[in-house]
């Protein structure tokens, strides 16, 4: 696993058992991940994903928010990510595979990021993911991404296999309502 720090390098970290872990898909999945995560070291963030996670937290921290410190690729057969240690942005390599469109990794890293700025290390449940999602809407929008990229990577990496419907409905709603007149 490396990590790259906004604003530096920064030495690589354990994988930690701990209850911060919400997918961005909205599910909790805090034993599941580590079932099949391992730390490897050929992973390294992109530089397309580097650049998005640097011009995200940037804006969330011109915004006058919380920011992640850092960005961190592990291993893991899921598409998931979430936020660890209340502020670290983990994705997995089975995610970052699987959203090769720009505005939908934005929207990823975005939401992420919302979660760190809203304090959701404390909160969690439905009403964070749909605060978290509307936050992050508005950032990838104001950065010039694509705004139904959220409804779009929901829909795609949603299945009934990936989530439970209960916590994928309200927030389908949620964004549809918001981007109706955008996306259609």
């Amino acid at each position: 696993m490396h990590s790259v720090s906004a604003s530096a390098q920064r030495a690589p970290k354990a994988p930690e058992a701990d209850t911060d872990k919400l997918s961005p898909l909205g599910e909790a999945r805090i034993g599941s991940i580590l079932d099949d995560t391992r730390v490897v070291t050929e992973h390294l963030p992109s530089q397309e994903t580097t650049n998005l996670f640097k011009r995200i937290t940037n804006y969330f921290h011109l915004q006058g928010y919380r920011t992640p410190e850092t960005l961190t690729i592990i291993d893991s057969r899921a598409p998931n990510a979430f936020v660890r240690r209340s502020r670290e942005v983990v994705l997995t390599t089975t995610l970052v595979k699987q959203v090769t469109d720009p505005s939908e990794m934005a929207f990823v890293i975005a939401h992420e990021a919302a979660h760190v700025a809203l304090g959701h290390h404390v909160q969690r449940g439905i009403s964070a993911e749909v605060a978290a999602d509307t936050l992050a809407l508005n950032i990838v929008t104001a950065l010039g991404y694509n705004p139904c990229s959220g409804r779009s990577v929901l829909e795609r990496l949603g299945s009934p296999a990936q989530l439970t419907l209960v916590s994928l409905t309200p927030r389908l709603h949620s964004l549809h309502d918001q981007t109706s007149s955008l996306c259609g």
